[in-house]
């Protein structure tokens, strides 16, 4: 339970209770999606084709 004394730091304090949360959410995104950096890379390194691929854009193949 808060108590009430200045409205300010319990703005201040509200406001940085949810920066921490949105912190350690980005923070668990980051760490479940780890493999993200070598996706990164490995879109970097590839052909144009593959690499749209890789980055999820549509791609026609065709058959020779």
């Amino acid at each position: 339970m808060r108590v009430m004394s200045n409205p300010l730091t319990t703005l201040k304090d509200l406001l940085r209770e949810m920066l921490e949360r949105r912190r350690a959410a980005a923070r668990r995104a980051q760490h479940r999606d780890g493999f993200a950096g070598s996706r990164e890379n490995e879109i970097a390194n590839a052909s144009p084709e593959r690499a749209g691929e890789l980055a999820g854009h549509p791609v026609e193949r065709v058959e020779t």
